[in-house]
């Protein structure tokens, strides 16, 4: 897809391969649940919580310089690739050494001795994980969504595949460790691949001041990032340090479902990033807050609606996945649902488009400390739960700083920054539409499977025509889809 296209069906083929990639992983939580002791889990999902914890505070800071260096400078493409590759050649081998190093104190980290053994298994899995960790960014910046996002999808299922196959042949923590391995391999080769074929990348195109330039750019960011990747995370760390393996096995399916819709913004912001960097060069503010504004009412329409119909039938979907052993993570599975109701509201293109990094950078550093402060005793008097309702209060705090400043850069208010009243008449709409679904939980006393798949065709059906009859989705935007379903029956009539 060329980079003039659609900001709409890019961002739509981006997020339709992701959630076809994360509906794929899902599977395996689904399986492991089933095959591995809670204990067992619980023990899997801490070990993995170090590799989810890194992995974006490199991913996303070479993903934010991509998408500002390639639309800007699409000439030297070759270049900001190699300069790319030779950074996480860096990063990862660091990590590597790091945690072989430091292992005992991971163990000691967490308060599970067992896990020093996993530690060398899991440090080459990340290296491996940091090396291929740019390819679909690039391919984004360089507007071509169609083929992230099938690259996406097809490593997604090659690496589900592997790690299916391998827990069939022997259910343990130590085999599935390795099998992550294998996918992590298949990813790196498939990059290398693609930077020496179909972009040509060679030694000879390193250009040191270039490469300087980028590291000045994504330095402050790199910052910041982790120290909003520790923000986000850091109340995992307490609840596995304070809590024993089954509790936080439980923990863990509580705020496993948050990628669902994190992935819907940031795939939007993706996509977003490199146009609204475009039109920053061109000075047009009145264009990027017009991008911003619809972005952000086109991810509500997903996230929102998805959100409250989640929360509804939290207890059926719960014990549909995950058994019913694992009911407690049903109260952590409504509270990280209000988490990402200001989801949407993606402040961090439009300040990176300013190249408002260091801003950024210090914010990350004092949410830190704020979120540990909120953390301590919202555990000591409501549990596991209160780490869940520290982390929204805090994101809530600063997401708000940012759109003040967001609103400074493009020189308007923050009462005139984002489009409060269709974003609001989404959020009622999402609530009133629940009612169908309310009633049919109280009198139909079917199964978590029958309720889920009659309530969700009608809470969709009774959502989207509300949405339209709000004018919550323009007129051209229904015409649109009306078009693309007369065509699809059209193929399907002939």
């Amino acid at each position: 897809m060329a980079p003039g296209a659609s900001l709409t069906k890019q961002s739509m083929v981006l997020v339709s391969g992701r959630l076809i990639a994360f509906a794929v992983s899902m599977v395996l939580p689904i399986i492991l649940v089933r095959m591995l002791t809670r204990e067992e889990y619980g023990l899997y999902r801490e070990i993995f919580l170090i590799h989810i914890t890194l992995m974006p505070i490199v991913q996303q800071g070479i993903e934010q310089g991509l998408f500002y260096f390639i639309p800007r400078e699409p000439d030297k493409k070759r270049q900001i690739i190699l300069h790319t590759f030779l950074f996480v050649l860096i990063i990862g081998t660091a990590v590597l050494l790091g945690l072989l190093v430091f292992r005992e104190g991971v163990a000691r980290l967490f308060n599970a001795p067992a896990m020093a053994g996993f530690v060398p298994v899991l440090a080459v899995h990340l290296c491996l994980s940091i090396y291929s960790s740019f390819l679909e960014s690039c391919m984004i910046a360089e507007g071509r969504a169609t083929l992230a996002s099938l690259f996406t999808v097809g490593i997604q299922i090659t690496t589900s595949a592997i790690i299916l196959c391998a827990v069939l042949y022997d259910a343990s923590v130590m085999t599935l460790m390795y099998a992550n391995i294998g996918g992590s391999l298949a990813r790196l080769a498939f990059q290398l691949y693609y930077m020496k074929r179909s972009v040509g990348v060679s030694l000879q195109n390193f250009e040191r001041p270039l490469f300087l330039a980028q590291l000045r750019f994504s330095a402050p960011l790199s910052v910041a990032n982790i120290a909003w990747t520790l923000q986000t995370r850091i109340h995992n760390f307490f609840i596995s340090y304070l809590y024993d393996a089954r509790t936080f096995a439980m923990y863990s399916i509580g705020v496993y479902q948050i990628p669902v819709f994190a992935l819907i913004a940031g795939s939007v912001a993706n996509i977003m990033t490199p146009e609204l960097a475009r039109l920053r060069a061109k000075n047009d503010a009145v264009a990027m807050r017009r991008v911003w504004n619809n972005a952000i009412r086109k991810m509500n329409l997903v996230i929102i609606p998805a959100c409250v119909y989640l929360f509804a039938v939290s207890y059926e979907f719960i014990t549909l996945l995950f058994t019913r052993e694992y009911l407690e993570s049903v109260p952590i599975f409504q509270l990280s649902l209000v988490n990402f109701l200001i989801a949407g509201v993606n402040t961090g293109a439009v300040l990176q488009a300013y190249s408002e990094t260091t801003f950024l950078m210090r914010l990350g550093i004092l949410r830190l400390p704020v979120t540990i402060a909120m953390i301590l005793p919202l555990i000591h008097f409501f549990g596991p739960g209160g780490a869940v309702a520290a982390n929204i209060f805090s994101n809530m705090l600063f997401r708000y700083v940012e759109l003040v400043r967001a609103s400074h850069c493009l020189n308007i208010r923050v009462a005139d920054s984002i489009a409060w009243r269709v974003n609001a008449t989404i959020l009622g709409v999402a609530v009133v539409s629940t009612l169908p679904v309310l009633l049919l939980k109280a009198y139909s006393g079917w199964p978590p499977l029958v309720l889920l798949a009659v309530s969700g065709p009608v809470y969709l059906v009774v959502c989207g025509l509300l949405l339209v009859g709000t004018k919550s989705v323009e007129q051209h935007e229904v015409d649109a889809f009306k078009g693309y379903i007369g065509r699809k029956l059209g193929r399907a009539a002939g």
